[in-house]
């Protein structure tokens, strides 16, 4: 499993938030999101607030199902 490399709190989840089309990757400790797996590490995350607001949607965290932790590689 890949540890947040933000918080080093959680692992880093395969998630799908509603009204996005794909999976995107979220810590859910300290609401760091991710676009793509290979951009897991610092300086590429995103905090969840903004992340969605930049998408002009409310950042509710129960549009957020989880599918897996990522596994390193």
């Amino acid at each position: 499993m890949i540890a947040c490399p933000y918080c080093h709190q959680d692992y880093v989840w395969e998630v799908n938030i509603r009204d996005l089309p794909g999976s995107l990757y979220m810590c859910l400790e300290c609401d760091t999101v991710w676009d793509a797996a290979q951009d897991i590490r610092d300086g590429k995350g995103q905090d969840f607030e903004g992340f969605m607001t930049q998408r002009a949607l409310v950042a509710d965290w129960k549009t957020i199902t989880k599918i897996r932790q990522v596994s390193g590689s």
